[in-house]
């Protein structure tokens, strides 16, 4: 059997590519991949293709090291370029509070992404059939999917796209015998564990059995359907989402005249705005229904933090705002008065005065100088700091302090705490601690003072 003419009439009809693009290849040595090989390269000279083989080490098995240098020996055999990525999946897994499946696809498609953009390629091609095409339906079915997910993998979605997604297993397996063509046979695809594997070793021949035997076939049709669907309310849902949506310096704001759009259309523009302002942002059924309630209500409210997007009601519509950088940690050792900068775009001005009546303004703190032992450390408030702050009825942690102020959770890294013989003495540019307060018979006090480069830091 020669899948070939399939293949082709299929990049044809879905535009997957074009004579001459540059073309990676995602290869894992199973296959389906091994087949995607083999046709990409008889279609090299006529179509004029410039093509690479990549392949990414999981170290989750032990055969991983030998399926790299079988797939490196098909490039070499091809004369093909041979890119191999490699990563410590499970460490990575433990760190992020992923699943091994979320990880490294996580890791794979990061890896792939970053190849095609060093060698200069247009587009990575990827393995995946028409029986990946039913499984991945049922699975977004079981875990709860809309009209987007439910129309499956899609042939084409830039930089990735997929030449098979038409032919089934049973097709492959007959071409690479036709063709005498080896593979790899991952053991853990029969790894009840693994949702998919029990999808398609379990549910999928049930169903067939039981229910539909063309259930593959009827799940691909339907794909292709809600695809086609999908596309146009896509298209439809970026022209009138245009119409109410102004940008600002906090984010972006969508008007309140867009609560006379249909439900459905609403819910597609929250999806839109999460997507463009915090794209790694997951956002479900549930956090949708909350955004509408706040859309919906008669007065602005605290709103919603997604992730570190935070959405809220203002008087002219809902307000997405964008995720702030992440603030790094930082700390400083100040030996004595001085001006000394305290991070990018901030500086810490610490002053003696012998008159201890002074009034701070805004941006100081004066602390009794008898409290204050130089060295001292001045740096970001970490977990687990405790202070007493001034007029407080007793000890608390820092960032409940701060949290209690008013102060964002995104921000609170950036105000500095001030370190004395292991004692925290302020929060600048807040509080002094009780300990440290000026009192009546203070003679001298230190003067800590912030010098923002923006005047709105604080």
């Amino acid at each position: 059997m020669d899948l070939l003419p399939k293949v082709k009439g299929f990049i044809r009809k879905k535009k997957l590519f074009r004579p001459k693009d540059q073309i990676l290849l995602a290869v894992s040595g199973g296959p389906d991949s091994v087949a995607l090989l083999d046709l990409l390269c008889r279609l090299k000279e006529p179509w004029d293709l410039k093509l690479a083989v990549a392949h990414f080490h999981h170290g989750l098995r032990p055969e991983a090291r030998e399926e790299a240098l079988f797939v490196k020996n098909l490039a070499v055999q091809r004369k093909l370029p041979f890119i191999l990525g490699a990563a410590a999946t499970r460490t990575f897994c433990r760190q992020r509070g992923l699943s091994l499946e979320e990880g490294a696809r996580e890791l794979r498609y990061r890896f792939l992404q970053t190849a095609a953009q060093k060698g200069g390629y247009d587009l990575i091609c990827l393995g995946h059939t028409y029986d990946d095409q039913a499984e991945e339906i049922l699975i977004r079915l079981i875990r709860g999917a809309g009209r987007g997910g439910l129309a499956g993998i899609p042939a084409r979605r830039h930089p990735f796209v997929r030449p098979l997604l038409g032919v089934t297993k049973a097709e492959i397996l007959e071409y690479l015998k036709a063709r005498g063509l080896s593979f790899c046979e991952d053991p853990s695809n029969r790894d009840r564990r693994f949702l998919r594997n029990r999808i398609r070793l379990d549910l999928i021949p049930y169903l067939e059995k039981r229910f539909n035997p063309r259930m593959k076939e009827t799940l691909w049709q339907t794909a292709e359907i809600l695809s086609e669907e999908e596309q146009f309310l896509r298209e439809e849902t970026r022209k009138r989402l245009k119409k109410y949506l102004r940008e600002g310096h906090q984010g972006l704001l969508l008007k309140r005249e867009a609560l006379h759009e249909p439900l459905a259309f609403r819910r597609r523009f929250y999806l839109a705005l999460i997507r463009e302002l915090a794209p790694q942002t997951k956002a479900g059924f549930r956090h949708l229904e909350m955004i509408e309630d706040i859309f919906a209500s008669s007065s602005p409210g605290p709103g919603l933090h997604l992730g570190r997007l935070r959405i809220r009601k203002t008087k002219e519509g809902l307000l997405f705002s964008p995720p702030r950088p992440i603030p790094q940690p930082f700390e400083l050792l100040v030996p004595g008065p001085g001006h000394y900068l305290l991070k990018e775009g901030l500086t810490l001005q610490v002053e003696r005065q012998k008159d201890g009546l002074y009034h701070p303004q805004e941006t100081e703190v004066i602390l009794d100088a008898r409290q204050v032992v130089f060295p001292i450390t001045v740096r970001s408030p970490r977990p687990g700091d405790r202070f007493h702050p001034l007029g407080g009825p007793g000890e608390k942690k820092v960032f409940r302090f701060l949290a209690d102020c008013g102060i964002d959770r995104e921000r609170r890294n950036l105000y500095p705490v001030v370190v004395s013989q292991g004692q925290i003495l302020a929060v600048l540019p807040l509080r002094p601690a009780e300990r440290a307060r000026v009192k009546t018979e203070t003679q001298e006090i230190i003067k800590f003072r912030l010098l923002p480069k923006d005047n709105n830091t604080y």
